[in-house]
């Protein structure tokens, strides 16, 4: 009986030691388990991010293709604007150019009509000191010289 009750005795033991390290694997695999569910979730999550950034990326994808068509059609417009703008500087200077010409020529054209106004003048108070000249009452009478937007000369000879 002794050594039924000694192999009793390891038989409990065995069985104590199996359910023990039963146990242990059981809360391994239990333990496991709590991680896979959470990298399950965390799968889920960065497939769904994944899903909305591959979205996010098209999105940004056509918008940026339309921003840089736009952006050439701005760049088009701009350049076309400048070279058209230069030819405008350049027919400005030519018409400044040739305005200061025939400015100066009817400068010239009336300094030589006034100047024989103001001879005549000169004669005539000249001849006779005491008398004045016949225009004694002077009027100055303004004409434009030329118009152009509201920038006048004006032709201030004296009217007889």
């Amino acid at each position: 009986m002794s050594e039924q009750f000694a192999q009793g005795a390891t038989l409990q033991r065995y069985n104590q030691d199996l359910s023990r390290y039963i146990e242990n694997i059981r809360v391994g695999r239990d333990d496991l388990h709590e991680e896979i569910i959470k990298d399950e979730e965390e799968k889920h999550q960065i497939e769904s991010e994944i899903a909305s950034l591959t979205e996010r990326l098209g999105s940004l994808s056509d918008a940026l293709l339309k921003k840089y068509e736009a952006r050439e059609e701005f760049d088009r417009t701009i350049s076309e604007t400048e070279q058209a703008f230069m030819k405008i500087l350049e027919s400005s200077q030519t018409l400044l150019h040739v305005l200061k010409k025939e400015d100066s020529q009817l400068s010239k054209k009336k300094f030589n009509v006034s100047t024989r106004k103001i001879s005549n003048n000169l004669k005539e108070y000249q001849q006779s000191p005491e008398k004045k000249p016949s225009n004694t009452t002077r009027k100055f009478k303004a004409q434009p010289v030329h118009d152009q937007s509201a920038d006048y000369s004006y032709d201030n000879t004296i009217d007889n």
